[in-house]
């Protein structure tokens, strides 16, 4: 093995080791925010909700695959194998700048959209446990639209985090609570962010790792030439 094989061969495997820990971060990000979402992602009238970590777990769990094949292909040397990698790093990289290319031009019609859920959950709200409204409250910690002032009647028990519909709720804790609409929109926002940041890290790791890729398959193809001569 000549220079040119070691030296990108190991770039190749520590660029997609790399890879695989930002696969894994990944799955972590786009689990954590389905998990703060409660039972939130189970109600089928806001199910869009689920759609932008849904797509940052499968993006993560894909990467994960292809580096992880990436590494293994790398310490083999087989040719063949390096440029199927190298093509689908390529489609994987495509895919990640569309994310992240979305998560900047579409970021306020996004935000918007999240607000006209909550708007639509306080209008539509009623006294059933699972009503979209009370799971909102309960899971956000967060109280009307605005704040509390909005219930011109009875303050909802969801409002002091209770889920049974005929618990009592005492002013000294739903009073300090913020309204859903500030809570629900910069949850949103600050996924957002972590997502946009993580997406430009990742395009920068897979460019690293698909040149590093095409750069061994043709220190590969060299060698075998040279074999062959």
């Amino acid at each position: 093995m000549g220079w040119c094989e070691f030296l990108v061969k190991w770039l190749l495997y520590f660029f997609n080791l790399l890879a695989v820990i930002v696969g894994i971060l990944l799955i972590i990000l786009g689990s954590l925010v389905l998990d703060g979402m409660g039972d939130l992602k189970s109600d089928s009238n806001i199910d869009y909700t689920n759609v932008v970590p849904i797509i940052v777990i499968v993006l993560g769990a894909v990467i994960f695959v292809v580096s992880f094949f990436g590494c293994c292909g790398a310490l083999r040397e087989i040719n063949w194998c390096i440029l199927l990698y190298s093509l689908f790093m390529f489609i994987l990289m495509c895919l990640q700048i569309a994310l992240v290319v979305w998560s900047f031009v579409e970021k306020t019609d996004f935000l918007n959209s999240m607000n006209n859920i909550v708007h639509n959950a306080f209008e539509n709200r009623n006294d059933d446990a699972d009503n979209p409204m009370n799971i909102l409250q309960i899971t956000f910690s967060c109280c009307g639209y605005n704040n509390y002032t909005d219930y011109t009647s009875t303050v909802p028990p969801s409002c002091c985090g209770f889920v049974e519909t005929d618990a009592p709720c005492p002013a000294v804790i739903y009073d300090t609570k913020p309204g859903c609409q500030s809570v629900f929109y910069n949850f949103w926002d600050d996924n957002l962010g972590y997502v946009r940041i993580g997406g430009i890290v990742v395009v920068v790791i897979e460019f690293l790792a698909l040149i590093s890729g095409c750069g061994l398959a043709g220190c590969v193809r060299k060698a075998e030439r040279r074999n062959m001569a």
